[in-house]
């Protein structure tokens, strides 16, 4: 009896805790708008702060920009702004809204979020029509934000002239804010902002992002700078942001996969999280000339799972199993398939075992195949990243009783209890004839084969490399 009440207990306080924010979501959304500009084609969110006449956003977000436009969510009008305080080290602007319709200003507090308590933010991710809600919590480490993202993106930081990268920030885990979110509050269970949403800042495959602490409000106010610095530098650094496109959206369950841009190889290789992998595999195929590959980069909106695809590909979800892959340019006569599986778990050991369920899945598709790790292209001990994420890579040999090989590549990964699992599987072509054609380059029917798979196996593969979670 003891149990039963108990159980009603926490279920009553869960409830209570959903209608807290539902309550807190409705309060704040009217404060909460997009802004966009009509000359450079921007498009991000920003927020109502002291009055109806001003809104906070990201400086770059409109540096650059002569229109300035301002959509409301209630009541649904837009509005023209002009920038009245700018401070350029924290990446703020205070705009001046004309005619701006009564909305209450948010409030703030100067206040920094403890590690395990939950933050929340409203705003307009890939300039989607409707507001989105995401939650988070603070990542322990580090708080400058030159402590948390790569040289080569502190380089281009200072290129640009800001933000100053020894600036604290709000480190944010679970996942990354996607492109479009800058300039959005963060704020807590009471609708109290504690941070204003920063980056955008696309690194290959990801996109990093950090909250800039509330507290800089202060320092805004005070700013008496009202001249955008017209950087060079932001269109390329801020490109995730800047592009924000509402792409294709999967949905199953609790994933939302959006395709959040298209980019080549050379683009993407810096934030492998396995550069020795990426390179080694890139020169066992620089025949193809990888490099111009293009790829289509899916992050799913709740976790920071990407999933990195060759461009063109069709993802298709099915309930209760992996996702299949529809690969473009493989049909029947080139036989590659690519399985993905993105599922939460309650521990390190659920993730483990949904590995082992994944890899049971992927054999009993191919009935009658003996499958052998290729030591070659095969992990000897999972990668761990310092963001938490755990990603390993293997790579298998198969044959059947009538002589019939396969390969296959995967990637598992774990992070935040999030298991994402991709495997591509292909048909083997005899190790001789791949000899004469990729060695020594015989001419022939099929070596014409050989070349399309091999050249359509790279482009799979090398996706699988980059496949895992953004910072």
């Amino acid at each position: 009896m003891r149990a039963v009440i108990a159980l009603l207990i926490f279920s009553c306080v869960g409830h209570t805790a959903v209608a807290q924010m539902q309550s807190t979501f409705d309060k704040v959304r009217p404060s909460v708008v997009k802004v966009r500009t009509v000359d450079t084609g921007n498009a991000a969110t920003g927020f109502v702060w002291q009055s109806s006449d001003y809104i906070v956003t990201s400086l770059h977000v409109v540096d650059g920009s002569s229109q300035i436009t301002i959509d409301y969510a209630n009541p649904r009008v837009s509005r023209s702004a002009s920038v009245e305080k700018v401070l350029k080290e924290a990446d703020l602007v205070l705009l001046r809204v004309d005619n701006a319709p009564p909305v209450a200003a948010l409030n703030y507090s100067a206040r920094v979020p403890s590690v395990d308590e939950e933050i929340h933010t409203l705003g307009y991710p890939l300039n989607t029509r409707e507001i989105n809600s995401f939650s988070f919590k603070q990542r322990y480490g580090g708080r400058k934000l030159a402590d948390n993202i790569s040289s080569k993106v502190l380089n281009k930081l200072r290129q640009n002239g800001y933000p100053n990268p020894e600036m604290e920030v709000i480190k944010l885990g679970n996942e990354s804010l996607l492109p479009g979110l800058s300039g959005a509050p963060i704020f807590d269970a009471q609708g109290v902002v504690l941070a204003i949403g920063n980056g955008g800042l696309e690194e290959g495959a990801l996109n990093i992002s950090w909250g800039i602490p509330a507290e800089q409000l202060t320092r805004l106010n005070q700013s008496t700078v009202r001249t955008m610095p017209g950087s060079g530098g932001t269109r390329a650094l801020f490109a995730a942001e800047l592009d924000a496109q509402m792409g294709e959206e999967i949905a199953l369950g609790n994933s939302r996969l959006i395709r959040v841009r298209t980019r080549t190889l050379s683009e993407l290789l810096a934030t492998a999280d396995d550069q020795l992998g990426l390179s080694q595999l890139a020169t066992l195929f620089a025949m193809f000339n990888p490099m111009s590959f293009h790829y289509d980069i899916y992050q799913d909106v709740n976790t920071g799972a990407t999933l990195v695809v060759p461009a063109g590909s069709q993802l298709f979800p099915k309930p209760g199993q992996p996702w299949q892959v529809a690969l473009p340019g493989v049909s029947e006569d080139l036989p590659i398939w690519l399985h993905v599986q993105l599922q939460q778990t309650d521990s390190v050991m659920h993730a483990q075992l949904l590995s082992q369920q994944f890899e049971l899945w992927v054999g009993r598709q191919y009935a009658g195949t003996q499958w052998m790790p290729d030591p070659n292209w095969s992990y000897l001990v999972p990668y761990q990243r310092f963001d938490g994420l755990l990603v390993n890579r293997k790579a298998w040999m198969g044959a059947d009783m009538y002589g019939n090989s396969k390969y296959a590549f995967e990637t598992l990964a774990l992070r935040n209890l999030t298991f994402l699992g991709a495997v591509a599987v292909r048909e083997d072509a005899p190790p001789f004839l791949v000899e004469q054609c990729l060695v020594y380059q015989v001419q022939s029917p099929e070596c014409q084969f050989v070349w399309q798979l091999t050249a359509n196996w790279a482009y799979v593969v090398l996706g699988l490399q980059l496949t895992g979670f953004s910072l």
